[in-house]
């Protein structure tokens, strides 16, 4: 599922951060992709959210501060149906994507 808002061309991009997101357990089919989405939207943060085998991938792009709020968010509040068994994190290298999403899709911008 894209996650993302459109981000202004002007907007300051030098404390840009991308981080790569991997959630273990009972997280598919519980609502946790629009979770994510609604969540990373209403940061501005764009990035995506796939379902895998093995878990939920995410990955998301934005402003430091507010990866770092939606790290905190994701793993102390979610779908009440979703049981998380683990999260790991990896901070890549930011792209500078940006793309708008749709209601269903996996794409965040």
């Amino acid at each position: 599922m894209p996650l993302s808002p459109a981000q202004p061309a002007t907007a300051a991009r030098s404390d840009l951060c991308r981080c790569r997101i991997h959630i273990t357990g009972i997280v598919q089919g519980v609502g946790l992709r629009p979770h994510v989405f609604k969540l990373a939207t209403s940061l501005d943060l764009v990035g995506f959210v796939l379902n895998g085998s093995d878990g939920v991938h995410i990955e998301v792009e934005g402003r430091e501060s507010q990866v770092h709020r939606f790290l905190c968010e994701l793993s102390s509040e979610g779908p009440r149906l979703a049981a998380i068994d683990s999260i790991s994190t990896e901070e890549i290298q930011p792209t500078r994507e940006s793309c708008r999403a749709n209601a269903l899709g996996t794409k965040l911008d």
